[in-house]
Order: structure tokens, then sequence, then C-alpha cells
């Protein structure tokens, strides 16, 4: 949300399904984490990859 200089209130929506993005936070932060040493993506089936299938 943003305000401008007006003080009109800006809301923007995400176009991404929150539970989608959680998922892709989930496996960044095990990544960051060191639980995950790689991120390996089939370029076939990238959300299979991601264990969003």
């Amino acid at each position: 949300m943003a305000t401008t200089n007006k003080g009109i209130e800006i809301q923007e929506e995400s176009p991404y399904n929150p539970e989608f993005v959680a998922k892709i936070e989930r496996i960044y932060d095990d990544y960051k984490s060191g639980k995950t040493k790689s991120i390996t993506l089939d370029p076939n089936d990238i959300w299979g990859s991601l264990g969003l299938k």
C-alpha cells in the first residue's frame, strides 16, 4: 500500500496466489538457511521441480 503526497491511499493487489507465494518463499528460505544446497529445475516440468504439482 502506498500513499501519495495528497493523502490518497492506493492498494495494489498481487496477481499471485498467496499459497503459491508462501511455497516459493519456504523453498527459498530452505535454500538460504542451508537446508537445500541447490535448486534444480527441470525445464520440462518447472512446477513439479518445485513440488507444486
